[in-house]
């Protein structure tokens, strides 16, 4: 496909320090492979590093499967002095940029489109090329935080530079219908909206057929952060159906600030051993497998966006079980799953109950089919080709 590529585009993303937030990286990096297969792509993170012993600017340069250049900079120079501190961080962070960008030049060369991802300081470093370099620049945000009832998407100054960095891009991508209208709704405007889902490996994400054991196996997989995902009203749930049913057994597999909580909450409600397993953070063919070894996927949030995980099981053929938030029922339907409203752990309870007897029913085959049309690194890549082919059309061509 690298032979019908338009251009050389560069992707932007912040990093961070900490592991629990690296999956905005790995969100990004998704992205990134899907375009790959339409243009040339470079990504270059710039990463602040909350350690004292760090004095200067690391750089790390990897080639595959593209170029990507990571700059490490010091964020805790002044710790004790606030002030002194902010203005260090801020040179530190152009610093990183520049060096970075130099960087880009020298092993990358000359590129075509900037593609900002997660607002607000990528999209302004964006917008500053853009007005200093002549470079057109898209944007694509993943994050829930401008939801109603998320209520993080807050301070005079950020929200002034963030409407006037969505305003000059030409064009904004979101992964859901929901989050498009949630930036709009905090006017965040401009006229050229997209909405491109997160992107699934279907090659990795394989089908594989329906697991008929006796014991059925329930899967969630998330961040474990309880606040946003509900999993404490999970376990509560499926300790309830421990009373009356024996044949399901419930997976849980992620790491975050909350799993050490919810696996002594577990305790604590009195689950049997037999009817939950905590896995901790599983990537690649191991997450696969859990997939694949499922009756069906679970999740009992409280709010969301669209969650990358919902789409792998989907492309897995398996049906799922989510609440009626964000951008999920874009996606979710009688086809492929059953939704309830957020918090009703009575109505989840009857749910799952229904999945437990009925899993077996759904069309496996058409399920990921559909999902592979939406989520594929296929799809996505050529959703990105159009919006680059069409910015290029309004601009100048490569």
């Amino acid at each position: 496909m690298k032979d019908n590529k338009l251009c050389k585009v560069l992707f932007l993303s912040a990093w961070y320090p900490n592991r629990y937030d690296e999956m905005w990286g790995l969100f990004v990096q998704n992205h990134a492979i899907a375009c790959s297969m339409y243009a040339d792509i470079a990504v270059l993170y710039v990463h602040p590093v909350n350690d004292i012993n760090q004095k200067s600017i690391e750089i790390t340069i990897t080639e595959e499967p593209f170029l990507t250049i990571k700059v490490y900079y010091p964020n805790t120079i002044f710790a004790k002095i606030p002030l002194l501190n902010l203005l260090f961080k801020l040179f530190y962070f152009f610093k990183a940029y520049k060096i970075g960008f130099n960087q880009i030049q020298k092993h990358f060369g000359d590129y075509n489109i900037i593609h900002a991802n997660i607002l607000t300081r990528t999209a302004f470093i964006a917008y500053f090329k853009k007005l200093f370099a002549g470079k057109n620049y898209i944007i694509t945000e993943h994050w829930s935080r401008y939801l109603s009832n998320v209520g993080t998407y807050k301070g005079f100054f950020r929200k002034m530079l963030t409407k006037i960095v969505v305003k000059h891009a030409d064009s904004v991508t979101t992964v859901t219908e929901n989050l498009k209208n949630a930036m709009q709704a905090q006017q965040l405007m401009n006229n050229n909206y997209e909405v491109v889902p997160n992107v699934v490996n279907s090659d990795l994400f394989a089908l594989a057929e329906m697991n008929s054991a006796p014991i059925k196996r329930i899967l969630h997989v998330s961040c474990f952060e309880d606040c946003s995902k509900n999993i404490s009203g999970l376990l509560r749930v499926c300790r309830r159906l421990q009373e009356y049913r024996n044949d399901f057994k419930l997976i849980m597999v992620g790491d975050g600030i909350d799993k050490t909580v919810m696996e002594q909450y577990a305790v604590e409600l009195g689950f049997s051993t037999e009817r939950i397993e905590f896995l901790g953070l599983l990537t690649g063919k191991s997450l696969v497998e859990q997939f694949q070894m499922s009756a069906f996927f679970v999740m009992f949030s409280n709010y969301e966006n669209f969650p990358v995980v919902l789409a792998e099981s989907l492309i897995c053929g398996r049906p799922v079980v989510a609440t009626k938030v964000g951008g999920i029922q874009e996606f979710v339907d009688g086809s492929n799953g059953k939704l309830v409203e957020a918090k009703d752990e009575s109505a989840l309870e009857g749910v799952i109950v229904e999945m437990l007897d009925c899993y077996s029913k759904y069309d496996g085959l058409a399920i990921r089919n559909e999902a592979v049309l939406k989520f594929s690194q296929q799809a996505v890549g050529k959703q990105f080709h159009d919006i680059y082919s069409e910015v290029i059309r309004k601009n100048k061509p490569c």
